[in-house]
């Protein structure tokens, strides 16, 4: 029995030794873009895209250019240490201060040369370059005004010119897109205006938003708008913005970009959600996932890149994004060109208070659905019919209602009528015993945990990782998770 036991041991070690060779081969290929290794200790990376299709990247210790289409990085210049961050790029110049905040600073990406302007004052945080012509940012003591200096060929800035633009504070100040305004929050009357450069300086200060978007909003083209709490403007004819809708968004730092018509947004630490800005809902159409926790997100012309944080905690990845690879994309259809037969209509619409589907396999009686690994929320909903007097909810394993991403192992599906639960399935999706929905390498390390003594899987991650069903997890079971991964 011992004997046994030993064999058992090693066939076990062998089977995991070779599922992790299998696992480091699939992360290494499945980079679209070279990873930027010749910036150690660049995990704070900016991306600046320049509207033409590439990206202009700043790292602790260098300014590189990465091509949008190939993935080629050429190194545009190395940063010393007397430089600060970099603020905006505009008409091929980035700017930028010293670390003392006493110089502005501009780097020519065509030229390959930095420009250093003197100050007679320290910069603030708080600043922004307009047109590469003039620099603005906030009075040290006047809290309603607004300085504004032009910048010289000759390395001088002009006299600065004070323009008070608001009631009582200035609450944020963001640069437009085109380059040739600024939007400003008027704390006091809590509201977005903005401002364009005439001859008598800082000009206009219609309100194009009230109540302002919260504090650290982007823009993520010329008329869309994205803050802090979700939140998503559009432009209208008149100039003013609207509310469209509101996304659930990670942290404090959204990170979002526009391409292929959709808005592309970080909604998880792995995911990418694609939504449809002329639709009056937030449900997402699509999605990407990743291994590595998403950094940022980014587009330039017809290039989209994600940046992703690397396992050594250095160097991040540079994953290019494409179309044809968002996830399970929802295509809304013509429903006045469909034919839909009396059969048809009665699946769509049940009477009686249970959830069913064509789809997936329901067990009424232990109350579990059994749904595929990669199965976006929006897919599933899409799959479940139901009384269309009644209404269903996702909630994760931390009890929120989920609206995007994975439909994962633990997720349960409630249906609702008149706000009073009358049904409840908890999902197992076969392999995912991590509650993720999908299948990797954690699932795999959770299984051999399992098998090896400690921790044990319960509940529903033990029935699913008993991926053939035979009411036991061993180590079939293991090769089987191995074999989802790897599709």
């Amino acid at each position: 029995m011992q004997k046994l036991r030993v064999y058992s041991f090693i066939l076990l070690s062998l089977v995991i030794f070779s599922i992790n060779v299998i696992s480091d081969n699939e992360n290494n290929s499945s980079l679209t873009y070279k990873i930027l290794s010749s910036a150690p200790n660049s995990q704070n990376m900016q991306v600046f895209p320049d509207q033409a299709g590439d990206f202009i990247t700043v790292s602790d210790r260098a300014i590189s250019k990465l091509n949008g289409s190939t993935g080629d990085i050429t190194l545009l210049a190395e940063l010393h240490n007397n430089y600060g961050n970099f603020c905006t790029l505009t008409n091929g110049k980035l700017w930028g201060s010293t670390s003392d905040k006493t110089n502005l600073v501009a780097f020519n990406c065509f030229a390959k040369t930095f420009k250093e302007y003197t100050l007679d004052r320290e910069l603030p945080d708080l600043f922004t370059v307009v047109n590469s012509d003039f620099l603005i940012y906030p009075h040290e003591k006047n809290q309603d005004s607004i300085t504004l200096q032009k910048i010289g060929d000759d390395g001088k800035l002009s006299v600065p010119q004070i323009n008070s633009v608001v009631s009582e504070s200035i609450g944020e100040m963001v640069a437009a897109p085109s380059g040739d305004s600024v939007f400003v929050i008027d704390s006091g009357e809590n509201r977005l205006i903005e401002l364009s450069i005439g001859n008598n300086g800082l000009e206009g200060g219609a309100t194009v938003l009230s109540p302002a978007p919260e504090e650290g909003f982007c823009f993520l083209d010329g008329k869309t708008i994205l803050d802090h709490s979700g939140n998503v403007y559009q432009r209208s004819e008149n100039s003013h913005f609207q509310k469209v809708f509101s996304i659930d968004l990670p942290g404090d730092s959204p990170a979002a970009c526009i391409q292929f018509n959709f808005l592309i947004a970080k909604t998880s630490d792995n995911t990418l959600s694609c939504f449809n800005l002329n639709s009056e809902t937030s449900d997402a159409i699509g999605y990407f996932e990743f291994k590595e926790e998403i950094i940022g997100v980014y587009a330039s012309g017809e290039n989209a890149i994600a940046l992703l944080k690397s396992t050594d905690g250095k160097t991040p990845h540079i994953i290019q994004l494409r179309e044809q690879d968002i996830i399970n994309p929802i295509i809304e259809r013509d429903t006045d060109l469909e034919t839909i037969t009396e059969n048809e209509k009665s699946e769509q619409s049940p009477t009686d208070d249970k959830i069913h589907s064509s789809t997936y396999k329901i067990n009424d009686v232990s109350s579990i659905i059994k749904i595929p690994a990669n199965s976006s929320i929006t897919e599933v909903r899409k799959n479940l019919n139901f009384c269309k007097s009644f209404k269903i909810k996702l909630i994760d394993n931390n009890g929120n209602e989920k609206k995007s991403g994975k439909t994962g192992t633990g997720t349960v599906i409630q249906l609702l009528k008149d706000g009073k639960i009358v049904q409840e399935l908890t999902v197992i999706v076969p392999g995912d015993v991590t509650g993720t929905g999908t299948i990797t390498q954690n699932d795999i390390n959770a299984i051999c945990n399992h098998l090896f003594g400690t921790p044990k899987l319960e509940g529903q991650f033990l029935l699913a990782g008993d991926v053939n069903q035979d009411g036991k997890v061993d180590i079939l079971d293991l090769l089987a998770v191995n074999n989802l991964k790897s599709k």
